[in-house]
């Protein structure tokens, strides 16, 4: 067959056409490129997935399949699904896969069912937090472990995205297991049901895991803990600046074991479950420092609305605010201990600075704070409601110097309701927990004044907000 010199001309002005405008489409996506990638240095090429064909590839894995090392695959907007948009696997690359304008616009539909079981994501390759996955609507997956993003020994950047009414054994939303350290942060993570963490799942061996700033809320376990969040095993786990929220059957945080734990700066509220509403803490003692713990409910006959430490766990507890929780006994925090002819009286102990309980409520005993046998309490600089005297006291209660037993005087400000009375703030009166912490706390970047500005000198009692004025 002879093909003239025309034809040749307008073959190749037809595919150059078309190669030009998907470069130019390249440029144009670099530089509206999502705001949290430049927080990760882009050093390869793009990649541009388009199900409509406007790209280099049509499916996310495919492009996924294409890219190397320091190398962005950046997706169209659209809903993805079927082969080769689901299950899908970073292979063990240092890449950055994102969405181009973010997740309520780009999904991955996993379409998955009892019998056909999928999720969005797999990292078991030994990816790094360098292995970046950003800005997707991942929904209804269902599988065994991770309904919407599993982690087995690997520690990849899971940040921005939206993980909604997936279904797994192990994490809802997110299974952490193995020797896996990822970064958690940004996400929503909502509407997830699992009988082992309803939001999160983590029982991983390797130091260094942090979960960070995302909302969890409206999560379902089947089990007696851990809807929002279930920590089965952890080593130096940071869990900090969440809001963990209306989390159902299970509470908001069960933290079941491991070591080096910290929980700061998070609020859990709203969590009901049958044994525990807020924070349950068993076979560890983790510290918590600076959360709010507020309208967290038991139903049922269970110990600790707020929290509730039981079978060895204990905790260190620094400028929480424990308000308006409720159960049958310990409506603010419950130390109690099951099982106590097989542990005995273990003496374990449990320091309480700096905090305000305050309106918690029991059916029974312990309004505030329930101390079984077994446990040594140690209270010191704190704005307990009812005193010594309202403390339901079964074991050891060491109330040190400060303590107080007056109204704190919340008032309402731009993040919440439990800011404190303050009259350099506008209020009239100055709530007694101002300047009344421990004088040899570190102060912290954050705020009990309705005017945001950080607090100084003498650290204030109870959770502050976020400041926006810094000293």
């Amino acid at each position: 067959m002879t093909v003239s010199n025309d034809s040749l001309k307008a073959h190749s002005l037809f595919y150059g056409g078309i190669e030009m405008a998907k470069t130019a489409i390249r440029i144009l996506m670099i530089f509206c490129l999502p705001v949290w990638i430049f927080s990760f240095p882009v050093k390869g090429n793009t990649i541009i997935v388009d199900q409509s064909g406007g790209g280099d590839f049509q499916t996310i894995q495919e492009g996924i399949n294409a890219a190397f090392d320091g190398d962005t695959v950046l997706v169209m907007p659209g809903t993805y699904t079927g082969a080769n948009n689901r299950d899908l696997s970073f292979q063990g690359k240092s890449i950055i896969v994102t969405s181009a304008q973010g997740p309520e616009v780009t999904i991955i539909y996993c379409e998955a069912y009892f019998h056909d079981q999928h999720n969005g994501f797999m990292f078991n390759n030994g990816e790094t937090r360098d292995a970046v996955l950003a800005g997707f609507t991942i929904w209804k997956g269902f599988t065994e472990r991770g309904g919407a993003i599993y982690c087995h020994d690997s520690s990849p950047t899971i940040m921005n995205n939206i993980l909604r009414n997936n279904y797994a054994r192990n994490g809802g939303g997110i299974s952490i297991r193995g020797r896996s350290a990822p970064l958690v942060s940004g996400n929503e993570i909502k509407n997830n049901l699992g009988p082992r963490g309803g939001g999160i799942y983590v029982e991983s061996d390797l130091p260094g895991i942090v979960i960070s700033e995302n909302i969890i809320e409206h999560n379902w376990s089947y089990y007696t803990f851990g809807s929002g969040i279930l920590i089965k095993n952890a080593l130096n786990l940071r869990i900090r600046n969440n809001v963990i929220r209306n989390n159902r059957s299970g509470g908001g945080l069960a933290i079941t074991g491991g070591s080096e734990i910290r929980v700061r700066g998070n609020q859990i509220t709203d969590n009901e479950g049958s044994a525990v509403g807020g924070i349950l803490i068993t076979h560890t003692s983790p510290t918590l420092i600076n959360n709010l713990i507020k309208g967290n409910y038991v139903v049922g006959r269970g110990f600790g609305g707020g929290v509730l430490c039981c079978l060895g766990g204990g905790g260190y507890f620094f400028n929480n605010t424990i308000q308006d929780n409720a159960s049958r006994y310990g409506g603010g925090i419950s130390f109690y201990q099951f099982q106590m002819e097989t542990l005995g009286n273990i003496g374990l102990g449990v320091e309480i600075h700096n905090c305000i309980i305050w309106n918690n409520s029991a059916v029974h005993s312990g309004q505030q704070i329930y101390v079984a046998d077994g446990y040594d309490v140690t209270i010191s600089y704190s704005d307990i409601e009812g005193g010594l005297d309202d403390i339901h006291n079964e074991g050891v209660v060491n109330w040190l110097d400060g303590n107080l037993d007056m109204d704190p005087l919340f008032v309402t400000g731009p993040d919440g309701d439990c800011y404190l009375s303050q009259i350099v703030a506008g209020q009239t009166v100055d709530s007694p927990c101002v300047d009344n912490g421990s004088p040899d706390a570190i102060l912290f970047r954050g705020t009990t004044r309705t005017d945001e500005i950080q607090d100084a000198y003498v650290l204030d009692m109870g959770y502050h907000y976020p400041a926006t004025i810094l000293y």
